[in-house]
């Protein structure tokens, strides 16, 4: 092959980087940036788990971008066995996917529909406050799940204490304590 007989050191590793000053100034840019890296290196789940996996200086800059925009996730480490390699792998919390599709999203057609079409993964979640949306001094969204964990959705509170929400799809009511 052409590799031998020209040397080992004739090609030379191309090395990806990610530096932490990338120009990106406008959320737009970093969205869009973030969309890119999704689509091309991203997966979403049939539990709807949105995961990255590549190199560790991009998964540290990704959660960092992630995190300008309010969306909780992880990092973690892992082994290939078979080739013997280190992957770092961040994951979004299931419900950090409703600001995902609200601030990123995907433009592939299939991960958008998985991740549109999944329940933001109930099974996990418990009777109470998912996540607090927004928040201003008169209301507070929060996204809440039904009493039986077929369904989620977002409910505004005015006022302080626990209160009984009704889930307008299957009519089952759930004591939130805030």
């Amino acid at each position: 092959p052409i590799y031998t007989f020209l040397g080992e050191n004739f090609f030379p590793k191309y090395e990806k980087k990610i530096d932490n000053n990338l120009p990106f100034k406008t959320s737009e840019e970093k969205g869009a940036f973030l969309q890119a890296m999704f689509d091309d290196d991203g997966s979403v789940s049939k539990e709807g788990t949105i995961s990255i996996t590549h190199k560790k200086d991009v998964i540290n800059y990704i959660s960092k971008l992630l995190n300008e925009f309010g969306i909780k996730n992880k990092k973690y480490l892992m082994k290939n066995k078979i080739h013997n390699k280190v992957y770092y792998c961040l994951r979004m919390s299931k419900f950090g996917n409703k600001k995902f599709l609200k601030y990123i999203g995907f433009k592939k057609p299939s991960k958008q529909k998985r991740l549109k079409d999944n329940p933001i993964c109930l099974k996990y979640m418990p009777h109470n406050i998912k996540d607090m949306i927004g928040t201003n001094k008169e209301c507070k969204t929060m996204l809440l799940n039904c009493k039986n964990k077929k369904c989620m959705y977002e409910w505004d509170y005015k006022g302080e204490g626990p209160f009984y929400a009704t889930c307008p799809r299957c009519k089952s009511s759930v004591k939130v304590k805030v």
